[in-house]
């Protein structure tokens, strides 16, 4: 008996595409729901709907936990649970919660953090002990987030970029309010008193200075950002205060005239290198800072005070009760 010939599929589908009439086994498609490739890729399968509702019901419940406990107040495992997946599911589709909180930000525009009070300042004073050990360049968000305590999207909430975050540095260690309230309400107006209490603010406050020069000298080109925003707003205003005092001691005949910069670095500069001594070796530089501040502006005076003021202090110190 023999076996009667199949039907060729391939020719009856050749023969189709010319007929339009579809192959033997298969139904034509209802009038105007002619289904082509494109149309068929465009529909998700059901697996893949399925994986993205997951997808959406992971996001709602990390943006509920969010809104009720903030960025930091909830576990993933918790997350996996109020979104009724395990958590292997949760993983695959977000390995960490900087990740998680990273879609939160960028798909459902929540704030991975709340402007929770002192947590940008947490975050300042973590890049402040970075920067000031290993400088700007080899300092990463990912190490500050990591010392701070938060999660990488979530610093990046809060500063844009490095160099923002650098900024705000520079900003919370500038020695500019303390020089500022120094001019404006402790100097006396005597000039030798004066300088000694300068010694020992700029002293107090040398990791300070010493923390807004390391960023501010860390990278190479000549257009820093840091660099420009260390000079104009930290360094040329204290300098100027410094200078308009020496100013009004050559109007008043205790200082001799000199150039207005010159003498402001002389003098400055100075002091910043004690204040880098104490700070690199301590007491064994300076120990007595009362004793080393009135010896350092003695010295300063010899060469920058007038003679009518020189005799005046020789004086003052052999006047009893003075």
């Amino acid at each position: 008996m023999s076996t009667p010939p199949r039907p060729d599929v391939h020719s009856a589908a050749r023969s189709s595409e010319v007929t339009g009439i579809p192959p033997l086994g298969t139904e034509a498609p209802e009038p105007g729901n002619t289904i082509t490739a494109s149309s068929a890729a465009a529909t998700p399968h059901p697996t893949a709907r399925r994986r993205g509702a997951r997808r959406e019901g992971i996001l709602d419940a990390a943006a509920a936990l969010v809104a009720g406990r903030g960025a930091e107040g909830f576990r993933l495992d918790e997350v996996a649970s109020v979104a009724g997946v395990a958590k292997a599911t949760l993983f695959r589709w977000f390995p960490n919660r900087g990740a998680l909180l990273g879609a939160l930000e960028t798909e459902r525009g929540i704030a991975p953090v709340p402007d929770a009070p002192g947590r940008r300042a947490q975050v300042v004073s973590a890049a402040m002990r970075l920067m000031g050990m290993q400088g700007v360049r080899a300092t990463t968000m990912e190490q500050v987030a990591s010392a701070a305590g938060i999660s990488t999207p979530a610093l990046y909430w809060h500063f844009a970029s490095k160099d923002a975050l650098a900024e705000a540095v520079i900003r919370t260690a500038s020695p500019l309010p303390e020089a500022e309230r120094f001019f404006s309400e402790v100097a006396t107006g005597e000039l030798r008193d004066d300088l000694i209490g300068l010694v020992h603010m700029v002293v107090g406050l040398a990791p300070r200075v010493l923390l807004v020069q390391r960023i501010a000298s860390d990278r190479r080109e000549e257009d820093d950002p840091l660099r420009e925003i260390a000079l104009t707003e930290v360094a040329m205003p204290i300098w100027s205060l410094l200078a308009a005092y020496f100013d009004d001691h050559v109007a008043r005949g205790n200082l001799l005239p000199a150039l207005g910069m010159p003498r402001v670095l002389a003098f400055g500069g100075m002091v910043l290198a004690a204040a880098l001594a104490r700070v690199t070796f301590g007491h064994r530089v300076v120990d007595d800072l009362d004793t080393f501040a009135d010896a350092f502006v003695t010295t300063f005076l010899e060469g920058a005070a007038t003679g009518t003021y020189r005799r005046e202090l020789s004086e003052r110190k052999l006047t009893p009760g003075r």
